[in-house]
């Protein structure tokens, strides 16, 4: 069996879903596998990070064509079984169609568009949900990262559901519990110039995190006399200024810190040093943020909608994300009990190891083996 990797994310992006498609290729190493993985991907720039031994380099050519046509022809050259795409992009619609004899597996992380279409730009919001319909028939298998994807996969795509698995991600081992938290604490007040504990959300700044809820659920807890600070993390975008606005028009200037992008190692310390995680988001595909908070050992309060109680459990407080005095409730409850959340943190580092890459690897493996199974019978 032969495996055509298309790798191009992660040339593009090591972080996010360009990590997804470099730790399953890291994990089929592991599992000795690379000899039957034809990675397909840019003139690399950074030598060894995918560690597969066969590769498809696609050729360099003028304007946007190495993407749209440079791809489906790096595919042609390699004698594969099957092709699996670790995520959509438009730029791939013609490898699905001039590769018509090739199976093809595409990785769902989620159908955000489809759902959200005002927070995406033109090309996500048309161009990206367009090709994905259309490619979508010739598409022999979808994995996805959740149960609440598979079933937007169904309801959007009318993709047949039995062609559908479900596989989860991971966190990246770099997250786990300190082993001095006091010291990792200190530290990270020194770098935000603090002395109390903090509320700590990180992710995207979008409206759809429905972090204008988690301010004022914040705000509301200051007037009850709570020395903490709420700590967001994430990317400043166009709609920061609202967020900015919001925190000024309650008065939280000072008590609401606005860290900008954290890098990996950073986050891992805030994790550490946080009292509570929260994530009240409104929809996602997975929810890495609150697995990652759960393999630090940090207490979690989550939404209990779309993907994220399939992470978190019943190893974290889920709550309506719609509800603000349940959230609030539930933020104080968790302050106020130290009982509670060690409870929470115990049960939460123990969920968080039924997630692993290896896992996904082995997973995602055997969707192979069963397509080309298929295939022979």
């Amino acid at each position: 069996m032969k495996i055509g990797f298309q790798s191009c994310i992660v040339d593009d992006n090591l972080t996010g879903l360009g990590t997804y498609a470099k730790n399953l290729l890291l994990s089929y190493a592991a599992m000795n596998k690379s000899d039957q993985i034809c990675e397909i991907h840019y003139p690399r720039l950074r030598p060894g990070i995918q560690n597969v031994r066969n590769e498809a380099i696609v050729p360099v050519l003028p304007l946007h064509l190495s993407k749209v046509i440079g791809i489906p022809l790096a595919i042609k050259k390699c004698d594969m079984d099957l092709v699996h795409f670790p995520v959509h992009r438009c730029d791939d619609f013609f490898s699905y169609y001039l590769n018509a004899q090739i199976k093809k597996i595409l990785t769902v992380h989620d159908l955000i568009p489809f759902i959200y279409p005002r927070e995406q730009d033109f090309q996500t919001r048309y161009l990206w949900t367009t090709s994905l319909k259309l490619i979508a028939r010739e598409i022999s298998f979808i994995i996805a990262d959740s149960e609440n994807t598979k079933n937007d996969c169904i309801r959007y795509l009318n993709f047949p559901q039995e062609k559908i698995r479900v596989i989860p991600l991971a966190a990246n081992n770099i997250f786990r519990p300190a082993p001095n938290k006091e010291a990792v604490t200190c530290k990270v007040w020194a770098k935000l110039g603090i002395s109390v504990p903090f509320i700590f959300y990180t992710g995207s700044l979008i409206q759809r995190k429905n972090i204008q809820l988690l301010i004022e659920v914040f705000s509301k807890l200051k007037a009850k006399g709570y020395r903490h600070k709420l700590v967001i993390g994430g990317t400043w975008n166009p709609y920061s200024r609202e967020l900015f606005e919001a925190t000024a028009r309650l008065g939280m200037t000072g008590e609401i810190i606005f860290t900008g992008y954290l890098p990996e190692q950073e986050l891992v310390d805030f994790y550490n040093a946080a009292q509570v995680f929260v994530y009240p988001s409104m929809y996602e595909g997975f929810g890495i943020p609150p697995l990652e908070a759960m393999a630090c050992g940090t207490p979690v309060i989550a939404s209990n909608i779309s993907s994220i109680p399939e992470v978190v459990g019943d190893a974290g407080k889920l709550i309506n994300p719609c509800n603000s005095k349940e959230f609030e409730d539930a933020l104080e409850a968790l302050i106020l009990d130290e009982g509670y959340r060690a409870e929470l943190s115990k049960k939460g580092i123990a969920r968080s190891g039924m997630f692993s890459w290896n896992r996904t690897g082995k997973e995602t493996w055997n969707v192979y083996e069963e397509i080309m199974r298929k295939g022979e019978s």
